[in-house]
């Protein structure tokens, strides 16, 4: 249903705002989701710049500068990330997924 997709017909309008609020919903669902699964598996969130010490071992610089150590069996790091584009012919019609939640 177009509808859905903020869409009307016969004439075709496109509701901008009702779009934004359906995506940002849609992306707290799924931050939702993702940070109750990792909680749920027992995952401890450290936010900060971190290096390893050893295989087990992190030391982690806080925004705020201060450091500490944190071990674990297992370490799961999500650095995010920013797209690299090629510069080919073209490109100035390429939107990232950066760009959709910049919109």
């Amino acid at each position: 249903d177009v509808k859905e997709y903020c869409f009307e017909q016969p004439q075709v309008k496109f509701d901008m705002a009702a779009f934004r609020r359906k995506r940002d919903a849609y992306i707290e669902r799924l931050n939702g989701i993702y940070a109750s699964g990792l909680e749920s598996a027992g995952v401890t969130k450290i936010i900060g710049d971190a290096t390893f010490v050893d295989s087990h071992t992190l030391q982690v610089t806080a925004s705020d500068g201060t450091t500490s150590q944190v071990s674990a069996e297992h370490i799961l790091i999500a650095t995010g990330g920013r797209p690299d584009l090629p510069t080919t012919p073209g490109m100035e019609h390429v939107m990232t997924s950066d760009g959709f939640f910049e919109m």
